[in-house]
């Protein structure tokens, strides 16, 4: 009998195609998984907000990390959200000041942004799978009081900067050096902010741990340096073919990239899932 599992996607790059949609197979896939007892959760980056506008495309089941780990729902309450201290905020406000970068920072339902195009935030945070733009309030910051009025909120942020990737190299440098956040970067255009202490694999173990499951039990699946660290957690990591090397690196097993359907028959093997969820749609819904 095979014992029950975590399994844990990520969206962008993996579970999603390059079109951001959810294909048949894998919409079949998660119902095959949550009917035969196992745990599925969606891990992403995007704000709480954007990963639940997913979650809908799958069964209720359907746990959530997002926010890279520092936001976790379980059925339908959320059980983790960690935050940047204030105090932390306002150094941040300075460097990104200093390297006149702008600075994003989203909660559960919002973006807040000191001077960041609205367009090119809302191209990061919250692509939604065939649905257009987000419906997530904009609230634009022009001041240090102004942003650090509401740090209560603030859950993890971002700088972008499509034209100057040599201050967000040096800005990264600065923030690691400070040992106060995670950081993470999905492309040399941007640095990610995260509570220190926060990723996707600490949030899997949580979840794991609350499911009594034991972390030989988990199956990951990843394509970005922001899911390196749950792959290498996971009994069974395993990065997509579109990867970057450094992410396959850190996986048991490299599959099909997310255009295909590598991940579904992945998992019909590993766990003798009906092969008719690997049966081919006449088009995406």
């Amino acid at each position: 009998m095979i014992p029950k599992k975590l399994i844990c996607f990520d969206l962008d790059g993996t579970l999603l195609d390059d079109q951001k949609r959810v294909a048949p197979h894998n919409r079949r896939l998660v119902q095959e998984l949550v009917a035969q007892g196992h745990v599925v959760a969606i891990a992403t980056g995007r704000l709480y907000k954007s990963a639940r506008k997913v979650r809908r495309f799958f069964p209720a089941e359907v746990e959530i990390i997002c926010s890279n780990g520092a936001v976790v729902e379980n059925a339908g309450t959320i059980i983790r959200k960690d935050q940047i201290p204030v105090e932390q905020l306002a150094v941040l406000y300075e460097l990104t000041k200093a390297y006149d970068l702008s600075l994003a920072f989203v909660s559960l339902y919002a973006a807040y942004h000191t001077k960041m195009g609205w367009t090119l935030l809302m191209n990061y945070f919250s692509n939604v799978v065939n649905q257009g733009p987000e419906t997530i309030r904009n609230i634009h910051v022009r001041t240090e009081e102004e942003f650090l009025r509401y740090a209560a909120y603030y859950i993890n942020g971002i700088v972008i900067s499509r034209s100057r990737p040599e201050a967000i190299a040096a800005l990264r440098k600065d923030l690691e050096a400070l040992h106060c956040f995670n950081i993470e970067s999905s492309g040399e255009d941007n640095v990610e902010i995260i509570p220190k202490g926060s990723n996707k694999g600490v949030a899997a173990q949580m979840l794991a741990a609350y499911h009594g499951i034991s972390l030989e039990n988990i199956i990951a699946f990843g394509d970005g340096e922001n899911d390196a660290k749950l792959l290498r957690m996971a009994g069974l990591g395993i990065a997509m073919g579109n990867a970057p090397l450094k992410v396959q690196e850190a996986a048991d097993r490299i599959i099909g990239d997310n255009n295909s359907d590598a991940i579904a028959r992945t998992l019909q093997e590993l766990l003798d899932l009906d092969p008719a969820i690997l049966a081919s749609p006449p088009s995406f819904e």
